[in-house]
């Protein structure tokens, strides 16, 4: 917190668990080290009570090579996939999700639930080009369209005309990708505005 040398004895907020924060608004050079406080100073300690320190470095503009390096591979079969789904199997993929979670009764935000109970082998396809498509990469696809239905019907409470022909604007957001929204969900969704 903001403490001066005159209010760092007067009691506040943070008086019951106090927070102390050291922001260096430079980076410190190599040999560098933070100065020191002797907290015990400022607030007592007891058998009940005592201080915690952690330090959380801001990594918010540092690129994490390691982190990358590790799940690159993922990445590259994340995109290779992708590239393998051709967007003319998405009405049909849609369909037989479709077809699929109308029975069931799941949370519209429960990704975890969908991924457990609608399983690509169990589901039809007409497209044969689809049907030949591994499980994996049908599954990749059919996980973003179920967020994508779990999000769309939230966000329309902040679609207006007003900003229609703006680039990444909410409505045009909405415009692109209704065609990709399961009738059962549009159908849930009108009976719990009706309701």
């Amino acid at each position: 917190m903001n403490y001066s040398e005159q209010t760092v004895f007067k009691d506040d907020q943070y008086s019951i668990n106090p927070l102390i924060f050291i922001r260096a608004s430079k980076p410190l050079k190599k040999e560098a080290k933070l100065p020191s406080f002797a907290l015990e100073n400022f607030y007592k300690q007891d058998s009940r009570h005592g201080i915690d320190l952690e330090i959380i470095p801001d990594l918010t503009h540092q690129k994490n090579e390691a982190l990358i390096k590790s799940t690159q591979d993922l990445w590259d079969e994340i995109a290779d996939q992708d590239s393998k789904f051709n967007q003319d199997f998405t009405k049909d993929l849609l369909r037989a999700i479709d077809a699929k979670i109308s029975g069931l009764s799941l949370a519209r935000s429960d990704t975890k639930a969908f991924e457990k109970d609608v399983k690509m082998s169990e589901l039809e396809f007409k497209d044969k080009g689809l049907k030949k498509l591994s499980d994996k990469t049908k599954k990749q696809k059919a996980v973003l369209y179920w967020m994508l239905n779990s999000y769309f019907f939230d966000l329309l409470p902040y679609s207006t005309k007003c900003l229609r022909g703006i680039p990444n604007s909410v409505i045009e957001l909405i415009q692109s990708t209704k065609s990709c929204l399961f009738t059962s969900m549009k159908n849930k969704c009108i009976q719990t505005q009706i309701d």
